[in-house]
């Protein structure tokens, strides 16, 4: 667990980090240490900074070991764009046999088959009651066993499949066409492994049992980084050769599967006329987002769920307070009341709340970010990261976010800057 932040406006970029380092068990925060590198510079020839959060390591490895590998090997290019260095950086992962030899990718996916199992099972306990199957008019008892693993398959292959809009998710760029074949050749044998013995023990529809077949490639080659699987947010930032404008690229990663990085584009910023500022925040960052809008996130959450729940409820309360209303009479009136479409007064209510949080607390902090010089760019970004933490500090909650911040500022005129960080001495910054 970790908290990041990026600040970009036309004079400078500004990153910055806590050292913090979380130890979980079963997904559960138990121990933290402090004193982790998460922000690195990228090339000493044009101002480019990375910065790692969630998983500090890939595959056994810490990150900073692999960025060194990359960075003994790169001979400081000069790439046109900061998505070009985090191209060659992806690449040179890809080609790191040394790193990651076949062995290793071997066990790693093994062991994401075996979570997969373990997940579906999960599940399955979880699954109670009876369930409509879509394809057929007969209800699915989820009292047998083998019923509900059917069912945990049907619910894990829609999560890996669908968004959270119910929409396809893309397969990943990074991986080349048809590699959905080289997975099933190349670990054949541990497909046959896992998914053989998973349907040996369990008597699943043949549905269940085709899709059990397909996940184990699914869940390489589709966009789905979930955080019960280990994965990493990696993070770019900065100016290429002759960029005008700083560039900001995100992507999530997992495993080196078939000397491939599993990797996908999470968030990319150019700034420009139409954006001349970026505020940026990444892994935790609750305290940011109150501070940007006015509200706590997950404060906002509720009320937006609740009131959606409360209205309804409260036309039934108001119809059953009427005297003598006939069943006709409470029908044509919900009738009515659906006709008049309460769903979309509601959303006009809260686009009105949306419109206030954007006059008057996002467009003030934005169009100061946009005016700010570099060192208070940067003591910004400093100064953000610093109320995760402190929040955390007043509350009950294990802390994830502190230790030391580091902090870097980048700009075309004096590059990259170490502006806080305990190995290097910080640099006057002029402006």
């Amino acid at each position: 667990m970790t908290s990041e932040v990026v600040l970009m406006n036309n004079k400078a970029v500004a990153v910055a980090a806590d050292s913090v380092v979380t130890v979980a068990v079963d997904g559960v925060p138990r121990k933290t240490f402090t004193g982790v590198e998460k922000l690195f510079e990228v090339s000493k020839n044009q101002p480019v900074a990375m910065m790692i959060y969630s998983n500090a390591e890939i595959m056994g490895l810490p990150w900073k070991t692999v960025i060194t590998a990359y960075k003994q090997q790169a001979k400081n290019p000069a790439f046109k764009s900061v998505e070009e260095y985090a191209d060659d950086f992806f690449k040179f992962i890809d080609k790191s046999g040394k790193l990651f030899p076949e062995k290793l990718q071997r066990e790693q996916y093994a062991q994401m088959l075996r979570s997969l199992i373990h997940t579906i099972e999960s599940r399955a306990n979880s699954v109670r009651g009876s369930v409509q199957d879509d394809d057929s008019d007969d209800s699915i008892s989820s009292n047998d066993p083998d019923s509900r693993i059917s069912i945990a398959v049907g619910q894990i292959y829609d999560r890996v499949t669908l968004d959270d809009w119910d929409q396809p998710r893309e397969n990943l760029e990074c991986f080349p066409p048809n590699y959905d074949d080289t997975i099933r050749k190349k670990y054949k044998d541990e497909i046959d492994d896992a998914i053989g013995g998973f349907l040996q023990r369990h008597n699943l529809s043949d549905e269940a049992a085709d899709k059990a077949w397909e996940l184990p490639v699914l869940i390489i080659t589709k966009h789905y980084f979930p955080l019960a699987w280990p994965y990493s947010g990696i993070v770019f930032a900065g100016f290429g050769k002759g960029q005008v404008y700083p560039e900001l690229c995100s992507y999530e990663v997992s495993n080196v599967i078939g000397n491939v990085l599993k990797r996908g584009k999470h968030i990319f910023k150019q700034l420009s006329h139409d954006e001349p500022v970026v505020i940026q925040p990444f892994a935790q960052d609750r305290m940011i987002r109150t501070l940007l809008y006015g509200i706590d996130p997950y404060l906002e959450s509720h009320i937006i769920y609740k009131t959606f729940e409360l209205v309804p409820r409260l036309v039934d309360h108001v119809l059953s307070a009427i005297p003598d209303l006939s069943e006709e009479q409470m029908e044509m009136v919900l009738t009515a009341l659906q006709d008049e479409d309460v769903g979309e007064t509601i959303n006009d209510f809260f686009n009105s709340i949306f419109q206030h949080q954007a006059v008057h607390h996002m467009v003030p902090i934005y169009s100061a970010i946009q005016a700010l010089p570099e060192q208070e760019l940067a003591n910004t970004a400093e100064s953000l990261v610093n109320l995760n933490s402190f929040q955390q500090r007043v509350s009950l909650e294990i802390e994830t976010i502190g230790g030391e911040i580091d902090v870097a500022l980048m700009s075309p005129s004096d590059g990259f800057v170490w502006v806080k960080h305990p190995k290097h001495k910080p640099k006057a910054i002029v402006g």
